[in-house]
């Protein structure tokens, strides 16, 4: 029978394992100036493991789990993201439960001073409704620190139209994915991505459309008002030296 260290050690094992096993990939985001212009503005930081290369939502889960992991994840994804050379701000993704833990914004206040380009990306994943005000609170500390954020992949999962006007104050990006949304006519398409800059042009805020495929896509997109593009067409998830 294992003893409570042997337990501990064990888990401890088990975490690194787990964290050696994660890297990640940075994929460009860019600004469509004109219809044949276009620039990198921006990164955004995407999760990947050794294993299978794609999202490894396994081990994100448990990584996440409780406020002790939590931190152990973040001080090893920011020591992966202060190996980059880069001048371009880099955007990391947040999910809601990881908000609610006092570890995450203890750590974003610790690396604030050294780390001025990193920004904040809320995914759309569910938190239970007894958090949201604890979620909120997080929002609160985070403009407070003079963090820039987004609400990712609006309209779908928790980030509602409605959740995010009633939570819009201090956000600088909005981003709408056209991923889960693939299935409609371009015509459609292209209403959605004018309501969502719509949304954006009214608050003074950035609005960033994913899902970019094509450049056909990337022309439509940029005549509804989807002037900050990203997808495969402008570049797939990739290491940065």
């Amino acid at each position: 029978m294992k003893t409570f260290l042997q337990e501990k050690a064990l888990e401890k094992n088990n975490i690194q394992k787990i964290l050696n096993n994660l890297f990640l990939v940075y994929q460009p985001i860019i600004n469509l100036k004109k219809q044949e212009d276009s620039e990198v503005i921006n990164f955004e930081a995407l999760l990947r493991s050794t294993d299978t290369a794609g999202f490894p939502q396994k081990e994100f889960c448990s990584m996440i789990k409780n406020n002790e992991t939590n931190k152990l994840f973040l001080e090893s994804m920011f020591t992966k993201i202060n190996q980059i050379k880069s001048d371009k701000d880099i955007w990391i993704n947040l999910a809601p439960q990881q908000c609610i833990y006092s570890s995450t914004i203890n750590f974003l206040e610790a690396v604030r001073s050294s780390c001025k380009n990193l920004r904040i990306e809320i995914t759309e994943h569910p938190i239970t409704p007894s958090k949201i005000k604890d979620f909120e609170n997080f929002l609160f500390a985070l403009k407070k620190l003079e963090y820039q954020w987004a609400f990712d992949d609006v309209g779908t999962g928790q980030n509602t139209l409605a959740f995010v006007l009633k939570n819009l104050n201090g956000v600088s990006r909005i981003k709408l994915s056209l991923l889960p949304f693939y299935s409609l006519k371009p015509a459609s398409q292209n209403l959605l991505v004018k309501f969502w800059s719509s949304i954006a042009e009214e608050n003074n805020i950035e609005f960033v459309v994913e899902g970019v495929s094509t450049k056909e896509m990337a022309q439509q997109v940029w005549h509804s008002g989807g002037k900050l593009q990203q997808g495969f067409f402008w570049g797939k998830p990739d290491q940065l030296q």
